[in-house]
């Protein structure tokens, strides 16, 4: 079980706010190259751009593995699909230490496709509800090494979307409320957990929607393999001790 802290941000300044608490969550030991014991230089550290190319000036990160990273999800709306529109996806960057997963609220996820490819995430999620062709949209972005996941909301049954379940990467159960942090989380939408095991049974479930202390443990016990915590974490007094009780009422990673 893995808890993924999360990003809504409807301003650039939010952006840099929230990054900056789930930036401060974890800190990498410092690297040393492979072969020797020589850490890695400030100087040879590797400057964060945005999708346009222009540098964030006061972020520099050293290239972490694989295994360093910590995984986050950054929310994007549309304004359309999900209201309140959030900033751009022309606007958002993060440190070579996230593995970074999309969860684009967005009517027509496909129009989008291009810029997705050249800020190449680890996961991008779309909703089995958007329009456009989703199949070929999940064959192309397998072409490019780009997992791709599936939100299901409330009313969306399993059974429905079972042709997407068999050829995404994952499946994101929401139970929250679209286009924002907080709220209540539904739980009676952990049902949908076997539903989706008997169409796909490796296939990586996610749960997304209120899940604060109080109850991630019960949403860990139905089966989910991830869950995203956004407002818990970004609200709390001391969002690192929160993101540390999260970990470990959710269970062994």
């Amino acid at each position: 079980m893995k808890i993924v802290p999360t990003i809504t941000a409807y301003t650039p300044e939010e952006f840099v706010k929230q990054s900056d608490i789930i930036s401060s969550l974890r800190v990498l030991k410092p690297r040393t190259r492979s072969g020797g014991s020589n850490p890695v230089l400030p100087s040879q550290e590797s400057r964060v751009t945005s999708y346009d190319g222009i540098p964030n000036p006061d972020r520099h990160v050293a290239n972490a593995s694989r295994d360093d990273k910590l995984r986050v999800q950054i929310d994007l709306t549309d304004g359309e699909f999900a209201k309140p529109k959030t900033i751009n996806l022309n606007q958002i960057y993060w440190p070579m230490e996230w593995a970074v997963d999309l969860h684009l609220m967005f009517a027509e996820p496909t129009k989008w496709t291009e810029m997705i490819v050249s800020l190449n995430p680890r996961l991008v999620i779309i909703h089995a509800e958007a329009g456009g062709d989703l199949f070929g949209f999940i064959e192309h972005l397998h072409k490019f090494g780009i997992k791709v996941g599936v939100a299901l909301l409330p009313e969306t049954t399993v059974e429905s979307v079972k042709e997407l379940i068999k050829i995404a990467d994952h499946i994101l159960i929401f139970g929250g409320n679209l286009g924002s942090q907080g709220g209540t989380a539904d739980l009676s939408q952990l049902e949908k957990v076997k539903q989706i095991r008997a169409v796909n049974p490796n296939i990586e479930i996610g749960w997304d929607g209120g899940a604060n202390l109080e109850n991630v443990a019960q949403i860990a016990k139905a089966g989910v393999d991830i869950i995203n915590v956004g407002s818990a974490i970004q609200n709390a007094k001391n969002p690192a001790e929160t993101f540390e009780q999260l970990s470990k009422l959710s269970g062994p990673t």
